[in-house]
């Protein structure tokens, strides 16, 4: 069993690089992206997925994610 001071430890760590963006080029000319992202609350999370998905449409077109 874990002490109380090593499981609010894990609860502390931090993701040193919150967004991960994979975008890929079909042989039609398309593109299509995977976004993963790590924060601490789910407020955070949804944000940025709506500023992700946003910049990514704009510079490769809706098609992506889909």
């Amino acid at each position: 069993m874990q002490s109380e001071s090593a499981a609010e430890e894990t609860k502390l760590t931090r993701v040193a690089q919150p967004y991960h963006v994979t975008v890929t080029k079909n042989a039609k000319g398309s593109y299509q992206w995977e976004v993963s992202i790590y924060s601490e609350t789910a407020d955070d999370v949804l944000a940025s997925v709506e500023y992700v998905e946003k910049e990514l449409r704009a510079r490769y077109g809706s098609q992506g994610g889909e």
